[in-house]
C-alpha cells in the first residue's frame, strides 16, 4: 500500500493466487475510492453481462480480495502452517 499524503490519492495493491491482481486508489481515509467513470465501466459491464450490480461493484472495491486475505490478517485461525521437513 502507498499511502495518501496531503493533495495525493494513495494506492492499495492486492494479491491471491486464485483471483489475480487488484489495485485500488485509496483515500485519507484508507477507503477505496471509484471515480465516476470507473463506477460507470462497472455499471455499464454489469448490465451487458447480465451481472448482480452489487457484486460487481464489490468487485471493484477489492472485496473478493480482501475476504481471502483477511484469514492471514486475523493470525493463526484458518492459516495453514508449512513445517520443515529434513
Amino acid at each position: 500500500s502507498e499511502e495518501p499524503s496531503r493533495g495525493c490519492d494513495g494506492s492499495r495493491y492486492l494479491a491471491t493466487p486464485s483471483l489475480g491482481l487488484f489495485h485500488g486508489y485509496v483515500g485519507g481515509s484508507g477507503d477505496i475510492y471509484l471515480s465516476e467513470h470507473r463506477v460507470r465501466a462497472v455499471l455499464d459491464a454489469a448490465l451487458r453481462q447480465g451481472r448482480d450490480v452489487e457484486s460487481a461493484l464489490e468487485d471493484a472495491l477489492g472485496t473478493p480480495w480482501e475476504e481471502e486475505l483477511q484469514r492471514f490478517r486475523i493470525g493463526q485461525e484458518g492459516m495453514r502452517w508449512i513445517n520443515a521437513a529434513g
